[in-house]
């Protein structure tokens, strides 16, 4: 004989059940809402997740590795916030609540409350982030990288925290120079520098180094990032010089439990800068080019042909230029040198029809060099006349 559950069990089980399908489904609908394009149905997703890990934390548990980048970090978050924090703080797991705090996705207005909360809880958690703040060491990972005309690349000013602690940085306080283009045979610059802004307050010290810690970013040891980026693109034969600008200091300083925290870290020393040349063979309108491995004095040299006849032309709307250039590569086509192959002239020479000049290189090419590019520029700079490189080998002599 079967025994018979009491009504009220099987209300209790059913209800337990409906609760639980319940949360489930909110939980699909919040993750569903996270991964949308749009911004705000995000944020209605993560509010709803950050409201169901209250009631149910473990679901969101099951999500923290969640195989969309956007579902899981959020997740990760939540639980930060809502069921983590308490026992990193007993526990004095400071470095992972920084960790945590500094996160890149979350708003600067919470973490801004997340740092106050922090610097909160007494003078060790304090001296801690003071010590991290006020050294860093960071090295480029930058490298040059040689494009050709009519290419277009995003260059992204890449760092790494060598340091045994942590570092922190503000992006928005370093930005790339302003790419600016160069003839090979012209003289050296860079552009100006993107952005920059100066901000005014009169909130208390404590205030404003708190509003300035929710814009710093915090990089663990051996951690890459990406300090700024630059778009560039070209259609002929030349060059851009590349650099970052930008980090700065303030004075302003706020006590918290008796440490000084300051509004900016320490600097990140050398900023990374980079030359992005763009090589490659082509023809002229006006003038052939044929490389000669060896000169009269046995350096390599350009010989140019005029096709048509080239009047002369004054060069000083670009500055001063020569028409005849060099630029050398290594073995892994970084860019190792470049410039004249003359004097600089402030006018660019005329022609006569099938007149010839053979122009040498004044020195020997870069050490290390593996290809080395020589080129002439006629009077409409888009106009150029480029061989095929010299293939230099590895014992640097030139055969």
């Amino acid at each position: 004989m079967k025994r018979k559950l009491p009504v009220w069990v099987l209300a209790s089980f059913m209800a337990s059940a409906a609760s639980a399908d319940e949360a489930e489904e909110r939980l699909r609908a919040a993750i569903a809402r996270i991964a949308d394009d749009d911004p705000e149905v995000r944020a209605a997703g993560r509010a709803r997740l950050f409201a169901l890990a209250s009631e149910r934390p473990d679901l969101v548990r099951r999500i923290a590795d969640h195989p969309d980048a956007e579902v899981g970090a959020t997740a990760r978050r939540v639980l930060f916030d809502h069921c983590i924090q308490k026992d990193l703080v007993d526990q004095k797991r400071f470095d992972e609540i920084l960790a945590s705090i500094g996160d890149p996705q979350r708003e600067a207005p919470a973490r801004r409350e997340l740092f106050r909360t922090y610097l909160d809880l007494g003078h060790e958690p304090a001296a801690l982030l003071s010590s991290e703040l006020m050294e860093s060491q960071a090295k480029s990972m930058l490298e040059s990288v040689t494009l050709k005309p009519g290419d277009s690349r995003e260059i992204e000013f890449r760092m790494r925290n060598v340091g045994a602690k942590s570092l922190w940085y503000n992006p928005e306080c370093y930005s790339a120079s302003a790419p600016t283009f160069e003839r090979f045979g012209g003289g050296l610059r860079y552009g100006g520098r993107l952005g920059g802004r100066r901000n005014l307050s009169s909130l208390s010290a404590q205030e404003r180094i708190l509003g300035a810690l929710s814009t710093l970013r915090r990089v663990p040891p051996g951690g890459d990032f990406v300090l700024a980026s630059v778009f560039v693109e070209s259609d002929c034969c030349g060059l851009f010089r590349l650099r970052v600008q930008g980090g700065g200091a303030s004075d302003l300083k706020a006590a918290f439990h008796g440490v000084d925290i300051p509004a900016t870290p320490a600097s990140l020393g050398e900023l990374p800068s980079v030359v992005i040349p763009f090589l490659a063979q082509r023809e002229s309108v006006n003038f052939e080019a044929t490389l000669l491995p060896r000169g009269p004095s046995g350096r390599p040299a350009l010989r140019i042909k005029a096709i048509a006849a080239v009047e002369e032309r004054c060069a000083t709307c670009a500055g001063c230029v020569d028409s005849f250039w060099w630029a050398a590569t290594d073995e892994a086509g970084r860019y190792l040198g470049s410039g004249p192959m003359r004097g600089m002239h402030g006018t660019v020479d005329a022609w006569t029809e099938s007149q010839e000049r053979t122009v040498e290189m004044p020195f020997d090419p870069p050490l290390g060099t593996r290809r080395l590019w020589l080129g002439f520029d006629g009077a409409d700079s888009s106009d150029q006349a480029v061989p095929s490189p010299l293939e230099i080998p590895a014992a640097g002599a030139v055969e």
